[in-house]
């Protein structure tokens, strides 16, 4: 991540989904978030990452968080969607890949409301930084994922 003003931007909005998220439940204990995500409870698995991600309950662990985030974001919650975009846009616990994070915020775009308008405030930092190629990999690997998703 070449601009340290992306970078920056990137971070605020992930701390600030993050802030809202935890905050808001408050009272989860890590034990018991971490036995219903891995029951398969999606809004636990995102909120397992969040704790992962921030040191909370447990030492800070940006691939656990990663790992938790991918596995809600599956399951289409759409907050894990755009910090799991995130993720791979400020290459934390993943390698960095804009493809991977286009899809991932596109996704959380779709949502719409604060989570749709953060994802596409990250879109708009990172797509000038995108061939067109990858601009296309990304959409059609969305596209995929939301066709194969469809209730």
């Amino acid at each position: 991540m070449n601009s340290p003003r992306l970078k920056y931007s990137l971070m605020a909005l992930i701390f600030l989904i993050l802030t809202i998220t935890t905050s808001a439940h408050a009272d989860e204990d890590f034990e018991e978030t971490k036995r219903r995500a891995e029951s398969g409870d999606a809004v636990a698995q995102f909120l397992l990452g969040s704790m992962y991600k921030i040191g909370k309950g447990v030492p800070e662990n940006d691939k656990e968080a990663v790992k938790w985030y991918r596995k809600s974001a599956e399951q289409g919650i759409a907050q894990a969607q755009g910090n799991l975009g995130i993720m791979y846009a400020l290459g934390q616990g993943v390698p960095e890949n804009n493809t991977l994070a286009y899809k991932w915020l596109n996704l959380a775009r779709l949502a719409g409301g604060q989570v749709g308008g953060n994802a596409q405030n990250v879109l708009d930092l990172i797509t000038p930084k995108m061939t067109k190629e990858q601009i296309t990999e990304a959409q059609k690997m969305a596209t995929e994922w939301y066709e194969a998703h469809q209730k």
